[in-house]
């Protein structure tokens, strides 16, 4: 997957808010997203931290990611409307074997074009999912690692953050949450009877962490508590955002894309580019090659760093940099 270019962070600047109240997300997997109606728990988690999430999905059972690349319906979803987040989750058992011997990566590689054919501003995100319960037998005899919870997991962590990296998008780390709960909170059972599934608490973990992940903000001031009891909820709140935002770059969470706050006009000239924003709060802009400023006007050389995130200024304030 090509690294996407400046022209196109750019344009993605000018039109994308992404810690706007508003977004969208369409979810891409299987069982492991429909069980317990994942995307709709996250839009009620989202809402009652007052954020609002257009959710939609497509996941027929078992389907892996190579499948998809080809499937109409999904292919249909992601084509429907300008996406700000499309969720790709791989077969539960796929996900985790080496990318050397799986499709996963042709699967995701063409899912990935097909989301930027459709919209380049839109970020892939990377469902990790966990391990099973007690490892997984079928695949044991052949890839031992896969014989115990803890190796299937490491399994999927390290194909799930390197599937972000090579698409520059997110991954939503699920699957490192809900070790930590199995490690520190032995009380909350995060899976269904099959000891692969979730269970209601297990889908409100991923919940947390999908919202931490695309707001890059604490979910702990969430009200709704879903299927499940208040004390547990808080407890998988707090797990789900210090696993996200204590480890921010692990996820590859500053793969460039757009602005934190959506731009209100910009303008060309030949050798200049002016960028504007209104709003209350903290300005900030934060260019490519990692610099960051506090100040209303920007400048970088040609062929160098643009501004390309901007958090609501403090006035109007209007950011230049000459390309």
């Amino acid at each position: 997957m090509h690294k996407r270019t400046w022209f196109s962070m750019l344009f993605c600047a000018i039109g994308l808010s992404a810690s706007a109240q508003q977004t969208s997300v369409l979810f891409i997997g299987n069982s492991y997203t429909y069980v317990n109606d994942l995307p709709n728990t996250l839009r009620q988690l989202a809402l009652s931290l007052g954020d609002t999430v257009t959710v939609a999905s497509s996941a027929p059972g078992g389907y892996t990611l190579f499948q998809h690349s080809t499937y109409a319906p999904t292919l249909t979803a992601i084509q429907s409307q300008p996406w700000y987040y499309v969720v790709l989750q791989e077969q539960s058992q796929l996900g985790a074997l080496p990318l050397a011997v799986t499709t996963t990566e042709l699967g995701a590689a063409a899912l990935v074009e097909a989301i930027e054919e459709n919209w380049e501003c839109t970020y892939p995100v990377f469902y990790m999912t966990w391990g099973r319960q007690n490892g997984d037998a079928q695949n044991c005899a052949n890839f031992p690692f896969m014989c115990t919870y803890n190796g299937m997991q490491q399994g999927l962590r390290s194909n799930y953050i390197a599937l972000a990296e090579q698409s520059d998008g997110y991954a939503a780390p699920v699957g490192a949450a809900w070790k930590v709960v199995r490690d520190t909170q032995p009380g909350i059972n995060l899976y269904d009877a099959d000891g692969s599934h979730p269970s209601p608490a297990g889908t409100y973990l991923a919940a947390c962490v999908f919202y931490c992940t695309l707001y890059q903000e604490s979910c702990v001031g969430a009200t709704f508590n879903g299927a499940i009891d208040a004390t547990t909820a808080a407890i998988l709140r707090g797990i789900a955002s210090a696993t996200v935002l204590d480890e921010p770059l692990t996820w590859n969470l500053d793969a460039p894309n757009g602005t934190s706050a959506l731009l209100h006009g910009a303008s060309v000239g030949p050798d200049w580019i002016t960028l504007i924003h209104n709003g209350q709060g903290t300005h900030l802009w934060t260019c490519t090659n990692g610099q960051s400023f506090t100040t209303g006007t920007v400048t970088s050389p040609f062929g160098h760093p643009i501004p390309i995130t901007s958090r609501t200024p403090t006035t109007t304030p209007a950011a230049t940099a000459t390309p």
